[in-house]
Parts: C-alpha cells; sequence; structure tokens
C-alpha cells in the first residue's frame, strides 16, 4: 500500500558479549547485576554486615555457593541455547578470582 517492500527474514537480536558468529558458541561475562543470593540456610560467615549512611546492611561474599542466576540472565541463555548456540557463562567473581593475572585471563 506504501510502496515499501522488506524482505521476510527471520532476526535474532540478543546482544552477545563475545561471539563466534560462525560456530554460534556464546561466551557472556556475567556482572553482579546478573545474579540473586539464596539466602536460605546461609552459614554464619557468609558476609558481614556494614554501617552505610547511617543504615546497617549486611554484604554476602561472592563466592558462587550462594549465587543463582537471575530470571532475564537465565532465559536469554535459554534462548540462545534455543537458536542453536553454545552459551558459556564467566561469573565476575571467576574472572575477580585471576586478580589481573593477564595470562590466565
Amino acid at each position: 500500500e506504501y510502496g515499501i517492500n522488506l524482505p521476510s527474514l527471520s532476526l535474532e537480536v540478543l546482544s552477545i558479549d563475545i561471539a563466534n558468529v560462525d560456530a554460534k558458541i556464546a561466551i557472556e561475562v556475567d556482572g553482579p547485576p546478573h545474579f540473586i543470593c539464596h539466602i536460605d540456610d546461609t552459614p554464619q560467615d557468609s558476609g558481614f554486615a556494614n554501617i552505610s549512611r547511617g543504615k546497617l546492611e549486611y554484604q554476602f561474599r561472592w563466592d558462587g555457593q550462594r549465587q543463582r542466576v537471575n530470571g532475564p540472565t537465565a532465559l536469554k541463555h535459554r534462548l540462545l541455547r534455543t537458536l542453536g548456540w553454545k552459551v558459556i557463562s564467566v561469573p565476575f567473581w571467576e574472572w575477580y578470582a585471576l586478580e589481573g593475572d593477564s595470562v590466565a585471563e
């Protein structure tokens, strides 16, 4: 009707941190916002209390023992796998543990 013709293409629009498109391998470097902290049955030494701006806060240690991928990140990984991608997730605590060792990184 308006003289615009667009080809029918299937689009795959998902952001990937590092990708080998030909092999369909996605490497996701997932920072703290990609995780939630599971607090049921948490050991006593799992974190520390801190007073920040007059408020008592509890900071959990980020070691991967209690962290779970959040809903949006899990959905993205599931969608990528459904589209035929192999997804490799590198959680931030593994990256931080390298402490700047460029060979290990």
